[in-house]
């Protein structure tokens, strides 16, 4: 998460439309913890549509992820601004309506295709209620796995936190409430060479990230008895009021744990400090107002690759009218004009100090965007909320004999494992880039004419 915020904070990677605040969208969920890396235990079954529920609202195919008893629906429909191979889905969503053909799902509904279409939307039917599903004894002893790594003064620490707590609800409001009380958020965390990086959150309670405070909140509950995982996605906190969906950036990435209940089902854990977490916020008029007309303009081009050139006229009537003969229409347009009078005239003006990143940060995140592209020529694009080292594992796991997707994958665990323990020292930056320079030799070498 801590790389998805750093690189390109602002950029947009869905837009939601929904009656009520989406709050957090699941990408990936995890139930076992090797001391360093989250990984899932479950297989992604394939599925075709299924039969859709009476009074079925809408088109498309329709794939059902949790049962449906007598309850009312509501709709939420996403639009993706960013590639990815993973729709986001919530601990309420009942089913997914969508023009895909097939989908991946494993036993947490998260959602796997090959690649989402850009500005195709996908809806979730949501229910008032969360997962009240109760896991299976199996599933169960997975959600109560504790790496051997975790160390005795780290258990100890985390069962006195939950002394005199008895319900579930008691144990987990003690767990927000000690790593909010006596935590501080930080992106970064420096790992003393030789220990354990969890034990030593826990130990020393240094600032850290939220994929810190959400392992650390899940081995907790854990402790206690509670059935916990780790997820991964979005938390979203901004709402374009012009036009009327909320968003997700890249700054929003985050990490978190949910836990089992056995009065209220399946319930976010939220122990991350508040500065980790995204704020509550809308956009100012004139942004608001540039958005929805870059919005609709990525729709249009979206149905013009989709239905052909013939339709390109059209559009272009359409948002010609919707620009010029109505009230929301010419708003756009001053709002524009203004915003890039305003845009301009404070790059000419702009004196104030800008804010420093070290030398080896912007070398560290060069090499990794480098990186990215190097694999994208290549056919792999690493997904926005998706962590390094389960991109390294995709990459792998694609041709597991073949020297590049062994050498890639080695490339992003090390940029992980570095990463991770906090400091970003020069040599580490020159190990990076040796890595990547031997990576680009082996991609030399398969070439045909050499």
């Amino acid at each position: 998460m801590s790389d998805t915020r750093s690189a390109n904070e602002n950029q947009v990677i869905v837009r939601i439309e929904a009656d009520n605040a989406p709050d957090y969208l699941r990408a990936y969920v995890f139930d076992f913890f090797d001391g360093r890396n989250w990984q899932s235990s479950l297989d992604a079954t394939y599925r075709l549509p299924d039969r859709a529920p009476p009074d079925y609202p809408l088109d498309g195919n329709y794939f059902r992820l949790r049962p449906i008893n007598s309850e009312t629906l509501s709709t939420m429909t996403v639009w993706p601004a960013a590639s990815s191979s993973s729709l986001l889905t919530t601990l309420r969503t009942r089913g997914v309506a969508s023009e895909l053909s097939d989908l991946h799902v494993d036993d947490h509904y998260c959602c796997k295709v090959k690649r989402l279409p850009l500005n195709r939307p996908y809806h979730l039917l949501e229910s008032a209620r969360a997962d009240d599903v109760p896991p299976e004894p199996v599933r169960r002893a997975s959600y109560l796995q504790i790496p051997d790594s975790l160390s005795p003064e780290a258990r100890s620490l985390c069962l006195s936190v939950l002394e005199g707590a008895h319900t579930t609800e008691e144990k987990i409001s003690a767990v927000i409430g000690y790593f909010l009380s006596h935590y501080t958020y930080k992106i970064g965390i420096t790992i003393p060479p030789g220990q354990d990086a969890l034990s030593f959150f826990l130990t020393q309670r240094p600032p850290a990230h939220c994929e810190y405070f959400a392992a650390a909140a899940t081995l907790m509950l854990r402790l206690s008895g509670v059935p916990c995982r780790y997820a991964t996605g979005f938390a979203i906190a901004e709402k374009n009021t012009a036009g009327g969906y909320w968003v997700a950036r890249n700054r929003d990435a985050h990490a978190w744990a949910e836990a089992w209940d056995e009065k209220r089902g399946w319930v976010i854990v939220e122990a991350t400090p508040p500065d980790g977490q995204p704020h509550s916020s809308s956009f100012g008029r004139l942004t608001s107002l540039w958005d929805v007309l870059k919005f609709r303009i990525s729709l249009a081009l979206a149905l013009v690759r989709e239905k052909g050139v013939h339709v390109i006229t059209l559009a272009a009537v359409a948002l010609g009218r919707l620009l010029l003969f109505s009230l929301p229409g010419r708003a756009i347009l001053l709002g524009a004009a203004l915003w890039m009078l305003s845009h301009a005239i404070k790059r000419f003006r702009a004196k104030g100090p800008v804010k420093k990143t070290s030398v080896e940060e912007r070398r560290y995140i060069s090499l990794l965007a480098r990186m990215d592209r190097h694999t994208r020529h290549h056919g792999f694009i690493r997904p926005h909320h998706q962590t390094l080292n389960q991109f390294a594992a995709a990459v792998r796991n694609a041709n597991p004999s073949d020297a590049w997707h062994t050498a890639t994958a080695h490339w992003y665990e090390t940029c992980s494992k570095l990463r991770f323990d906090g400091t970003l020292p020069t040599e580490t930056i020159s190990v990076l880039n040796e890595l990547f320079l031997s990576l680009t030799q082996i991609d030399r070498e398969k070439r045909p004419n050499n």
